[in-house]
């Protein structure tokens, strides 16, 4: 009799045994289960949010307006990563007297941007300098261009000028000093006769 009851008793605690394991391992797989569920959630809304960024990145398109001498002045939209030259072909391009020189053609161009094109003799009175607060002070009071103190971007906006000229002429005051006379420019290499003859009636000597 004692061992028939032993052994009950035994039984009885295999069983519950069994019955609280197999209940643990089902809580446990049941929360695994509702881990990999907000996981995968949490991983669809992050791609979601993703794609949503991109395409609103994608999507941005900068609004300027171009004005001064160009064919068509006027407010455009642009597609996204344009630059200043984008923005002037949209308004029809240059006009002959503009001072095509003026701006930095390979500048991005940001959104709510005023792009004003100068003339020829406007250009040497507003250097790009002056635009961004850093004026050389090169600029006389008639608004000829003083070839003395004159920055690199403010000889890029003489007509004829290009990258290669103004170089030339920072190299030759760094080497001889400044200029005496207006006309002496035309010793820098390639400043000569037509050359000479567009910038004559906008530059100065101090």
């Amino acid at each position: 009799m004692h061992k028939k009851i032993v052994t009950c008793c035994i039984v009885i605690t295999v069983v519950f045994g069994v019955l609280f394991y197999g209940c643990q391992a089902n809580q446990i797989e049941k929360i695994e289960e509702k881990e990999e569920t907000l996981a995968d959630s949490a991983g669809e809304t992050n791609r979601e949010v993703g794609e949503a960024g991109a395409e609103g990145v994608g999507a941005l398109q900068p609004c300027v307006f171009v004005c001064g001498q160009v064919k068509e002045a006027g407010v455009y939209r642009l597609v996204a990563g344009s630059r200043i030259i984008d923005a002037i072909s949209a308004a029809g391009g240059f006009t002959e007297q503009a001072a095509k020189e003026y701006w930095n053609l390979a500048e991005p161009v940001t959104d709510g941007q005023k792009i004003y094109v100068p003339d020829l003799t406007e250009a040497v009175s507003r250097p790009a300098d002056t635009q961004a607060g850093n004026s050389s002070g090169a600029v006389a009071p008639d608004g000829k261009l003083d070839i003395n103190l004159a920055t690199r971007a403010e000889l890029l906006a003489l007509p004829g000028i290009g990258e290669k000229r103004a170089d030339d002429i920072l190299a030759y005051r760094d080497k001889n000093g400044p200029f005496s006379r207006m006309e002496d420019i035309q010793k820098v290499s390639g400043i000569k006769g037509s050359v000479y003859e567009k910038i004559r009636g906008l530059i100065t000597v101090r």
